[in-house]
């Protein structure tokens, strides 16, 4: 779920033994939540206006709609850029603006930003008993591809 959140530039409201305070959820989520022991999120606040705006979600599972998903990801276009979140391809779910800059680079073909994009992912892509590197790189070209036409 941390996904949709990450790409609306979600605050998180974070109780815990010192009070209540406010993050960005991009400041606290690298990989996994980074909170301070005994924290606790009480609540996210979205600003409204990525409620409007065009988004794209894929959930790509290998066998049946019910199987462990291989990749999902969201992308939410603000005026002209794209705002992409990533899942099941690297060991963490991540949001990462150098992968963004690539795909937005319009002057260059779908392809070749997509190209980019994989040469800038912040981790390996994983490989398990669900896809092999090869095939998660595959189903994220095809996705991605997908997802740039919003």
């Amino acid at each position: 779920g941390v996904l949709p959140l990450l790409i609306a530039d979600a605050k998180a409201v974070i109780a815990g033994p010192s009070g209540i305070r406010k993050a960005h959820l991009s400041k606290i989520f690298d990989g996994r939540l980074r909170l301070k022991l005994g924290e606790f999120i009480v609540k996210f606040i979205v600003n409204a206006k990525y409620t409007r705006l065009p988004y794209f979600h894929r959930k790509n599972v290998k066998i049946e709609k019910v199987d462990y998903p291989l990749i999902t990801i969201v992308a939410q276009k603000d005026q002209k850029r794209i705002a992409l979140g990533i899942s099941g391809l690297c060991e963490f779910p991540f949001r990462s603006l150098e992968v963004e800059d690539a795909l937005n680079e319009e002057c260059l073909s779908r392809e070749d930003r997509i190209k980019n994009a994989i040469w800038r992912l912040p981790s390996p892509i994983i490989k398990d008993l669900h896809g092999s590197t090869e095939y998660r790189e595959f189903v994220l070209k095809n996705t991605l591809m997908d997802a740039l036409q919003l």
